[in-house]
């Protein structure tokens, strides 16, 4: 997701849009490479595109960076037999000590040790296991020994054996298929081990030297100090035949620095713009009567409007409300004879769900996605309140048109990366939101916690977006800075730089200069990872998001004008 680094300036940002580094492209073009968004957002295994609206989103995909397919290598650290998610069996590795397929140094050698045991590697496949048909396949290459065994590491069934010497499959297990086929590599095969029939393994993926032929015979021996032989290109996927072999040295599938979500609890859904609507669920909504609102002292229906005077103290005004869990609704609240405070609306009961506070007048209109439990509508006004509410409407959303993007609870729905970069400023991104997006809480790298990050956030109401640098990238905590906001469309979208100058933060090319810049010149990050998370805690926004595209560089402002308009044409190419 890191690109080289990238010079401002006319002339320079095309240079700098080749080499931007992609959160999600949406389908963008770059030169000699294309990537269209139609499996950007997959299911929680990475390998099957979501295809309905409030169907979980478990992995976002790095689109530039990855070779189109989406995630089909579902193995991590697939060619990194080193790295600690390989269990070495009584074996040591020597990486990259032999030319694989293509003629590059990157098999490694297992090399047995002088103890009876079984001799090689392991990994569990864990959450990635699945059902029939699937298919391993790994290269190989003798040396001291000549004899491979792929097993389930759960029984220790031996499941086949490949020689190594003669090029064939000496024995494959009933109900598994397996293959052994010479490459351009002298002495290198591509071994296969699968099933059509038989869920993958789902203990360990365990593959060990051999010293005998015999079907079922133990895989344990003594072995000889230095001898082994070469493994590399691992790759699990779906499907009854191997495609060709995708790198992956990631802590998710696929290349590409992609966005992970393992908590099913914890991942947002898809969603799109809203179509067609339900009927009205709030008929009292107008305010020309009580009808079923509860309202305190310090609200008060009259006059075709619901009135909120200061009383110290927060009130709600409340009334029953029947919604389905999971279901998206339509919410319309119109604001008038605004002096001071908040309403905040939200759906109680259960797990409750909240939009983002109105302070404004004028009629807002905002999605938010039902919960378990939701029986009530509320509306929340600070202790300050005083204003006007009229126009209350709830309605469910029947259907969807693109763009299609990704909206969460607002409570712990998050994204991030696996791994952690350094890297040196300035950057520059672009993010594109839904006019309906919800929250303070769409948020770019976060450095040593949910709380150091750069952040998109709301300002004051629900349709306008500015920026603020909750700490800086080094982990240095700052204030909030003061915000120079930039109205909401549909879609939005707006580009922020942290430069390095007297200015931390642009949004739409214009400084915020409330703050003092902590960034010295030449200064970097380290312990970044992307994220969609929060500011604090991890929540992630309740509107669609539909992507953005970051880059580590100024291009100046006709780069980012450029960036801009890129990200806006390819909104909307995820189809259902």
């Amino acid at each position: 997701m890191f690109a080289s680094e990238i010079g401002s300036g006319r002339g320079r940002h095309d240079r700098a849009l080749r080499d931007l580094a992609i959160l999600f492209d949406g389908g963008a073009y770059f030169p000699n490479r294309w990537s269209d968004g139609k499996t950007l957002y997959q299911d929680s295994t990475g390998g099957t595109p979501v295809t309905a609206v409030g169907q979980a989103v478990g992995l976002i995909i790095d689109k530039l960076r990855s070779d189109g397919r989406g995630v089909v290598n579902y193995l991590t650290f697939s060619n990194q037999l080193d790295n600690s998610a390989w269990t070495k069996n009584t074996a040591t590795i020597t990486a990259n000590a032999h030319a694989d397929s293509t003629g590059a140094m990157t098999l490694d050698k297992v090399v047995e040790t002088a103890a009876t045991s079984l001799h090689g590697v392991q990994r569990s496949p864990g959450v990635l296991s699945v059902s029939a048909p699937w298919v391993i396949s790994f290269e190989a290459c003798a040396a001291e020994r000549t004899m491979v065994s792929i097993s389930d590491g759960g029984s220790n069934a031996l499941s086949a054996t490949y020689d190594l010497a003669a090029g064939t499959v000496l024995n494959v297990q009933s109900g598994y298929t397996a293959s052994i086929t010479a490459t351009a590599t002298t002495g290198v095969y591509l071994c296969t081990f699968g099933s059509t029939s038989v869920a993958s393994p789902a203990v360990q993926i365990r593959v060990s030297l051999r010293t005998t032929s015999t079907a079922g015979a133990s895989n344990s021996y003594l072995g000889v100090a230095g001898s082994g032989l070469y493994l590399g290109r691992f790759q699990f996927e779906k499907g009854s035949a191997p495609t060709s072999y995708q790198d992956n040295g990631v802590a998710v599938g696929g290349p590409g620095r992609h966005l992970y979500q393992s908590t099913a609890t914890a991942r947002g859904t898809l969603s799109g713009t809203v179509g067609t609507l339900g009927s009205e669920l709030v008929t009292d909504g107008d305010m020309s009567a009580q009808g079923a609102w509860t309202t305190p002292a310090g609200i008060a229906i009259a006059g075709g409007v619901m009135t909120f005077t200061p009383t110290g103290a927060a009130n709600n005004a409340t009334r029953p409300i029947t919604v389905t869990p999971g279901e998206t609704y339509q919410f319309s609240i119109q604001m008038s004879g605004y002096i001071a405070g908040t309403c905040a609306p939200s759906f109680q009961g259960g797990t409750a769900t909240s939009a983002t506070a109105i302070a404004a007048n004028g009629t807002v209109v905002f999605t938010l996605r039902a919960e378990t439990g939701n029986i009530t509508v509320r509306l929340q006004g600070s202790s300050t309140a005083n204003f006007t509410i009229d126009n209350v409407s709830v309605k469910q959303v029947l259907t969807w048109t693109g763009p299609y993007g990704i909206v969460g609870d607002g409570v712990d729905d998050n994204y991030a990366e696996a791994n952690t970069h350094a890297g040196a400023l300035p950057m520059t991104m672009a993010l594109a939101f839904s006019k309906d997006a919800q929250s303070s809480i769409i948020a770019f790298g976060s450095a040593l916690g949910n709380t150091d990050c750069f952040v998109f956030l709301n300002v004051g109401s629900s349709n306008r977006f500015g920026a603020s640098l909750r700490h800086n990238l080094r982990g240095v905590a700052q204030a909030n800075s003061g915000v120079n906001d930039s109205p909401i469309i549909t879609p939005q979208v707006a580009t922020a730089l942290a430069t390095v100058g007297s200015n931390d933060i642009q949004i739409d090319n214009k400084p915020v200069v409330s703050i003092a810049n902590t960034w010295l010149v030449s200064d970097s990050y380290a312990n970044a990872k992307i994220r969609l998370g929060g500011t604090s805690g991890a929540a992630f926004l309740k509107g669609p998001f539909f992507g953005g595209i970051v880059l580590f560089g100024d291009a100046g402002a006709d780069g980012r004008a450029h960036l801009k308009s890129i990200l806006a044409k390819e909104i909307g190419t995820y189809v259902l």
